[in-house]
């Protein structure tokens, strides 16, 4: 079975650093292909399938809007109590039943079909949809595999090893990105997104999601005071389903959680383990010279799953470390 530790251990011996997110994502799919000889995909996107609408009371708004062949819809609560023969109340009393929400039933009728929520005005009685693509980072078809990765750096300069270049140095500045809340509030809605895809597509049994960073503040224990809180990622936490919603402090200014709007609700259990990744060399006295990683693998059935039982059997991949 392929093994995200081993990957990593063994692309740390290649790359220690990278330059941002994206050399990040193709330096490990190129190392994927080497390692285990499994294609690759970047930036796929998992949904809409042909054909395929989530089952369930929704089914029809998502037939709909695949239907449609422009790029927004303008509608009325009227016309979508048309198209669902009947709208719930509580989609005409309070905005955030329309958040673009993996975990909502109806938000994944809409995002399943390609599209996404721009406004909604409760008192005008309006909705805009727009067509929007979900992509999934990495997709390994014959594993069945999907993965989402995270880079978060602070202000670095250094000289680091690249195993693929002649001579094999490189000189790296990486960019000092602060806002950990947003960083940790999107790495948890990749989690959710990997749920929704293990649990909607039959091609897929499992999600590894992975945050690489050289910022302690993501792994340290949390802040008490901060109004992400709820999010936090420090090393030994555990993440627990069902009724333990993660949302933002309700001090927390509309203009910091602009587009993260929607609480984390996640469909399963998880233990957060930090390790090791790599240690930059040169300078020795770096403040953020040591990268850590957090690997958190998405389970075959989760749930609100949509009628899988098992995971399919697909050939596995052991790179050696």
């Amino acid at each position: 079975m392929l093994t995200i530790h081993h990957l990593l251990r063994g692309l740390a011996d290649k790359r220690p650093v990278f330059h941002n997110e994206a050399d990040f994502q193709f330096a490990l799919a190129s190392y994927i292909r080497e390692k285990c000889r499994q294609p690759v995909r970047l930036e796929w996107k998992p949904f809409p399938m042909a054909g395929d609408v989530p089952k369930g009371e929704f089914q029809r708004l998502g037939a709909h809007l695949i239907s449609l062949r422009a790029k927004r819809w303008l509608t009325t609560f009227a016309n979508l109590d048309c198209v669902l023969g009947g709208l719930p109340d509580e989609a005409r009393n309070d905005p955030k039943w329309w958040g673009n929400c993996c975990h909502q039933p109806q938000s994944r009728s809409w995002l399943a079909a390609g599209w996404q929520v721009a406004e909604v005005d409760v008192v005008e009685e309006t909705v805009l949809f727009r067509h929007s693509r979900i992509y999934v980072d990495l997709w390994l078809p014959r594993l069945g595999m999907a993965i989402e990765l995270k880079y978060r750096t602070r202000g670095l300069k250094c000289v680091e090893r690249s195993s693929d270049l002649d001579p094999p140095c490189e000189r790296f500045s990486l960019a000092d990105q602060n806002a950990q809340d947003h960083g940790r509030y999107d790495f948890l809605r990749d989690m959710t997104r990997l749920e929704w895809v293990v649990a909607d597509r039959s091609d897929a049994d499992r999600g590894m999601a992975v945050l690489l960073t050289n910022d302690p503040q993501y792994w340290d224990p949390a802040n008490k005071d901060r109004v992400d809180k709820a999010f936090h990622l420090c090393d030994g936490r555990n993440l627990l389903r069902g009724p333990h919603r993660m949302d933002w402090a309700e001090r927390t200014k509309p203009g910091t959680k602009k587009g993260r709007e929607c609480p984390i609700v996640l469909g399963d259990s998880y233990a957060l383990d930090w390790r090791d990744y790599s240690s930059v060399e040169t300078p020795e006295n770096a403040k953020y010279r040591a990268f850590r990683y957090l690997a958190v693998e998405v389970p075959p059935v989760s749930a609100g799953a949509t009628g899988r039982e098992s995971p399919t059997n697909r050939p596995g991949c052991s790179p050696s470390s």
